[in-house]
């Protein structure tokens, strides 16, 4: 008997398993953002998700999620650290290595690009946004299920200098 409920729970949960969807949070903004994901189980996570990639979560549960931008204060922190750098290069004097014109106007270039992102990340609004997981599918007799993936999207608006994310 202690068998069968054995085998039965190892059952439930292998349908369990199969049971989760995929919840991708994929950045197409030209700067790192932090983003917190609570899914419908009330589980959340908070994770830097670099431009032009993703991070994923497991939803274990059907029902409403919701995505908050943040501003990620550890890359504003190594943007920062960047500048101070570049700028200790080009006023450092001969101790640093800038011999030439061509070195010293990249480097130039660099501390323009640094402030540029500082700026637009002082300025920058974050937003959020929700939706709904719909439920799985899972036949008991039958190994046919159905996995739901949602992907959120998030995009930054040059002009207005605006976070927003969209299913």
């Amino acid at each position: 008997m202690n068998r069968k409920r054995i085998l039965f729970a190892i059952a439930m949960i292998m349908l369990s398993t199969l049971a989760c969807g995929r919840f991708y949070v994929q950045n197409n903004g030209p700067y790192p953002v932090a983003v917190k994901v609570i899914l419908p189980d009330g589980s959340y996570g908070i994770r830097t998700v670099w431009e032009n990639s993703s991070a994923s979560w497991y939803a274990a549960d059907n029902g409403e999620y919701r995505v908050d931008i943040i501003r990620d204060e550890d890359y504003v922190e190594w943007v920062r650290n960047r500048q101070a750098r570049v700028m200790d290069a080009i006023f450092g004097g001969n101790a640093t290595g800038v011999t030439d014109e061509s070195e010293l106007k990249k480097l130039v270039e660099m501390l323009s690009n640094t402030q540029t992102i500082l700026n637009d990340l002082a300025s920058a609004s974050f937003s959020s946004c929700s939706g709904i997981i719909p439920g799985t599918t899972i036949s008991l007799t039958d190994t046919d299920y159905e996995e739901v993936d949602i992907t959120v999207t998030l995009n930054y608006d040059e002009a207005t200098k605006a976070w927003s994310c969209s299913e």
